[in-house]
Formats: structure tokens, C-alpha cells, sequence
């Protein structure tokens, strides 16, 4: 009897074994390593070679829109073509597009960029006070197809503190902002509107929910709260924040469909919710800190009835004498889908493919500038210094921080930093001087300026080498990338590998050392110009756009521009 072996089978039935689901990337490379056949077959066809390029690349594939309608052929030559202008930090179009600000209007502070869709909050010019209306730009977009930038403004028909949007559900959320004429508890309703009509969203049962500030009776001041809105498919969170110290902080999450109050978290003082963001349906991550303490934690928190902190993910220990920065999270949004159908539909056509939302393929930025001095006769501060870090780690370490660890039902379950730091990535970036309340973090990708230097030889400082690679003297823009540790990086002329491990002196802001091993690359445009040396802030948004913010028209002093390179 012949002895059948997987070599003695057909190359159709081997495609078809190769581009399974069941073989993760490794294994297929692996195979086509160790055998002439099998790497005949998957760098021939198109299936395989497609699957591969969406994972080295953490993306994956709209399996919505058939096959019929978009060949997998097609949109292979698509993703190809997008991963060699990536790589390269040559983008295929380069435009200025300016912000279509109504006559009598003059933007204001707050703005939201998902998607490629930039809204902008703006007001009356006599009134610099409130959001009355937001304008929106759709950019422009080699994947989907659309040639020119598209705009649109909403009259909200009230003032507002803040707004955040969902594209994929026309949802927009506005906090809006009362008339107060007596001391009373503050009160801030929620509503739940269309992005493109500014009507109440047609799959919200109720139009607003409220919330009402516990245990303060006052005259509320513009600009005494800051609000950061988070929506994470039926779940909306607005994170209430006072700018005085000794005021409780309170997270606040609603099903904006059903109208139904999940909970409530008030951190009392001296503890301060500074961000959060959901890592899932069930879990929010907060950055915290902690007054008079001088310390910051990581806090997980289980959606439940009873809010419960599952984790308590403790920094390295910090030098005494530090003014601890507010800790603000970076991401991209939580994607999960909502329950039933939705009567809205996405704002965007659908894309061939798109971020992975896996918990792995997300990552977090964390900026921080630290000012380091000495106090004066115990009454003044003089800086010595200052010094900014940016940490980064992906969602797939708060909801899963050690194997097999089971957190306790009783108290949270406090995590140190020699365990949770070698999933993670500490940088110094003391040069970079992109604003800090830019968002410019977007799924495994990281958009900074590059650190200049004087010359080829690593650069170094008083406080240790510089973790990331020599850079040229000019100003330009650098992508950091962190794939999977699962995920093989492909060999690149143009992507530089970071160094496995990175370790600098602690002093003067960490008490102990700082050892990390997230793995990333590192892009930089070179001699390239990719049109964002003289915009004010950077942000990367989707896996198709590095965006230059806040470029003002010389012109128009009132007017915005937003420079957007497609690749």
C-alpha cells in the first residue's frame, strides 16, 4: 500500500489547507520555508498572499462586501500598493484641505477625528464661550474612492461642552452646556444625535439622558468641568472631570439606545480620573492619579452592576520632588458590534479592509512631561528640567496582565511593574514637540516628529542613550509601528527594527530602573517631503492617513487648514 503524505496531494486541496484559518502567518511561512513546493504554492496564489500581507499588516478583510463586487485580486493590488507607500513614507496624494467655517462663526477648542471624518466645533465670533455648531470634512481616500474632500455643517440648535462621534452609526454626542441662574447641583444633559442631520439619532429610544452632579450646590463657571466621551457599540461613556482639586471625579456609562443608566463611578478624593477608554463590552481602562501621593495607576474596571476594579496596574516608582502630568490615554476607538440592526447607516462607504479590533492589534500611548526641580525656602518650585516619555501597551495586557492569573472578588488585584513590563514600551521623547492633546495613536501605529541629530552616531545624553535609531537633522515625520509580538516583522530597506530591549538611566523621573520589550519599527520619511514639516500637531488616523493639524492660514486668522497625505 502507498503511503499517503501531505506532499501527495493536490495543489488544490493544499491551497485550500494553506489558506485556512486554522494556520496562523507563522505556520504558513514556515511551511513555505522548509519545502520548494509549499512556497511555490503561496507565493503564487493571490488568497494566500493577500491573507498574509492583511496580517503582517494587522488588518483584516470586510468579508461584508462580497467577492463578486471586489475581487480579492483587486483588493490585494490595493493593500499591496498602500503597504509600499507606507513603508516607504511616500504618499500617493498630499492635499490641503481647508475647514469650511460658516460666515459668523470662528472655530473652537474642541474637535473629534475618526474615520478620516475631522469635526470641528465651532461658535459665534462674539461668543467664545460654547460649541453652537460643528462642521464636518470627510478626507480624501485612496481606499474608498473618494477623489475630494467633502463638507458639511449641523446647527446643534444649543451650546455644548464637548462632542465625540461614531461614523459607523451616524451617532453623534454632545454634552450640552445649561443656562444656570441660581446655585444648584449641576446638571448635564447627553444627546444622542445624527452626525449628517443633527437630528435625534433614529435608533435612540430616548433623546438625551442627564446627568446630575451629587453632593455640590453651586453656580457652575465655563471651562470648571472637562469632559472626554468615549462610545463603544450600544455603550456611551462621559467621563465628568472638575479642573479644581478636592472635587470627586465621576465616569458615567448609558446604553444610548435603550436610554438605560448602566452605572456610575465617583473616585473620590484624592483619587482623579484624568481618561479612560473601554478596552471591551465588559472592562474600562482609567488612568489615574493620586494627590498628595505624586503617584498614577492603570485601573481596570469591570462594567457591572457595582462598579468593581479588577486590576490596579502600578508604574515604576516615580523620583520625589516630580509634578505628575495628567496622564491622558491615546487609542483607537472600541469597535464591537451593536445588538440588533441599526435603522442609521455608516456615514463612510465600507472599506475592503480595516484596523484589526482585536485586543492585541490596539494599542495605548500614554504622554507625559515631567518637570524635575528642588523647592526653595519650601515655598517655590524652580524646574530644573523637563522631560517627556510616552508609554505604550496594547489592550491584550490590561485584560489579560499574567496567565492563568484570576483576579480577586474582594479587592483589586494590584499588578507591579516588574510584571507587566516587558509587554510594554517606555520612549523617550523630549524632543518631540508635538502637542500633547493631539490624538496620534491609531491601532498599532504611533505618528511623532523625528528627534534630530547632528550626525550618523547614536544620540546620546546625560540621562543614557536615546532608545530609538540615529535620525537625519532635518524635521520629519517618524511612524512607530508595534505589531503583535505573535507577528513576524518582513524584512525592509526603509523599516528599522527597534532594539529588542530598551533601558535607560532612571534619574531623573524614575526611582527604579526602566526595562521594556514591546517590539516596534521605526519609518522615517528622510529626504522625502511629505508635506507636514510646518503643521502644528500629527495625528494617524485609520491605517491610510497621517494628518497635520491646527496648520493656520496666514490669510485668514480665522480660518483652518488640515494637511493630509493618503498613502
Amino acid at each position: 500500500m502507498t503511503r499517503v503524505t501531505i506532499e501527495n496531494l493536490p495543489n488544490e486541496l493544499l491551497v485550500h489547507i494553506l489558506g485556512t484559518d486554522f494556520l496562523n502567518v507563522r505556520d504558513i511561512l514556515r511551511c513555505s520555508r522548509i519545502n520548494s513546493r509549499f512556497h511555490s504554492i503561496v507565493s503564487s496564489t493571490v488568497e494566500i498572499q493577500y491573507r498574509l500581507l492583511l496580517l503582517q499588516s494587522t488588518l483584516v478583510n470586510n468579508d461584508a462586501i462580497s467577492s463578486e463586487l471586489l475581487p480579492l485580486s483587486q483588493r490585494f493590488k490595493m493593500l499591496r500598493a498602500h503597504r509600499a507607500a507606507i513603508d516607504r513614507l511616500d504618499p500617493t496624494r498630499c492635499l490641503q484641505i481647508p475647514v469650511g467655517i460658516p460666515v459668523g462663526y470662528v472655530p473652537g477648542p474642541t474637535y473629534e477625528l475618526v474615520d478620516g471624518i475631522y469635526a470641528r466645533g465651532i461658535h459665534n465670533w462674539y461668543d467664545s464661550f460654547f460649541t453652537r455648531a460643528i462642521t464636518f470634512v470627510i478626507l480624501p481616500s485612496v481606499v474608498l474612492n473618494i477623489e475630494e474632500a467633502e463638507g458639511w455643517t449641523v446647527d446643534l440648535g444649543m451650546t455644548i461642552h464637548d462632542f465625540a462621534i461614531e461614523p459607523l452609526m451616524d451617532l453623534l454626542v454632545v454634552v450640552e452646556a445649561l443656562p444656570q441662574h441660581l446655585p444648584a447641583p449641576p446638571v448635564f444633559p447627553i444627546h444622542f444625535m445624527t452626525m449628517r442631520e443633527g437630528r435625534p439619532h433614529p435608533d435612540a429610544r430616548l433623546e438625551s439622558v442627564e446627568f446630575t452632579v451629587p453632593g455640590t450646590a453651586h453656580m457652575v463657571e465655563h471651562g470648571e468641568y472637562l469632559f472626554i466621551i468615549n462610545v463603544c457599540g450600544d455603550l456611551v461613556g462621559v467621563l465628568f472631570r472638575p479642573r479644581v482639586l478636592g472635587i470627586a471625579h465621576h465616569l458615567a456609562i448609558w446604553n444610548w439606545r435603550t436610554g438605560q443608566h448602566i452605572w456610575t463611578y465617583n473616585a473620590p478624593p484624592p483619587m482623579c480620573i484624568d481618561s479612560f477608554a473601554f478596552l471591551d463590552i465588559r472592562h474600562i481602562l482609567l488612568a489615574a492619579s493620586h494627590e498628595p501621593l505624586s503617584e498614577f495607576t492603570f485601573d481596570v474596571v469591570r462594567i457591572d452592576e457595582e462598579p468593581f476594579v479588577e486590576f490596579c496596574f502600578h508604574p515604576p516608582e516615580l523620583s520625589m520632588g516630580l509634578n505628575i502630568p495628567t496622564p491622558i490615554l491615546r487609542s483607537s476607538p472600541c469597535r464591537v458590534p451593536p445588538t440588533g440592526r441599526l435603522i442609521a447607516k455608516p456615514v463612510l462607504p465600507p472599506p475592503p479592509f480595516y484596523s484589526d479590533p482585536a485586543p492585541e492589534c490596539r494599542i495605548f500611548s500614554l504622554s507625559l512631561l515631567f518637570e524635575y526641580g528642588q523647592w526653595l525656602q519650601m515655598r517655590a518650585f524652580r524646574v530644573q528640567g523637563r522631560r517627556r516619555y510616552t508609554l505604550f501597551a496594547p489592550a491584550s495586557l490590561f485584560l489579560n496582565p499574567a496567565p492563568g492569573l484570576i483576579p480577586s472578588t474582594v479587592s483589586a488585584t494590584h499588578i507591579p511593574w516588574s510584571w507587566w513590563a516587558p509587554r510594554t514600551r517606555w520612549l523617550e521623547c523630549s524632543t518631540d514637540p508635538t502637542n500633547t492633546h493631539v490624538c496620534y495613536t491609531f491601532g498599532t501605529r504611533h505618528v511623532r516628529w523625528a528627534a534630530p541629530t547632528r550626525g550618523a552616531e547614536a544620540q546620546s545624553s546625560p540621562f543614557g542613550p536615546s532608545p530609538t535609531p540615529s535620525l537625519p537633522p532635518s524635521r520629519c515625520v517618524q511612524l512607530l509601528t508595534f505589531p503583535p509580538p505573535s507577528l513576524p516583522v518582513p524584512p525592509s530597506e526603509y523599516v528599522a527594527l527597534a532594539p529588542p530591549i530598551t533601558s535607560f538611566q532612571p534619574m531623573p523621573v524614575f526611582a527604579e530602573q526602566v526595562d521594556s520589550e514591546l517590539p516596534y519599527t521605526v519609518q522615517t520619511a528622510g529626504d522625502i517631503e511629505v508635506g507636514l514639516e510646518e503643521c502644528e500637531g500629527l495625528c494617524v488616523d485609520g491605517f491610510e492617513r497621517i494628518i497635520g493639524l491646527e496648520a493656520r492660514d496666514e490669510g485668514d486668522e480665522e480660518a483652518l487648514t488640515l494637511t493630509v497625505c493618503v498613502f
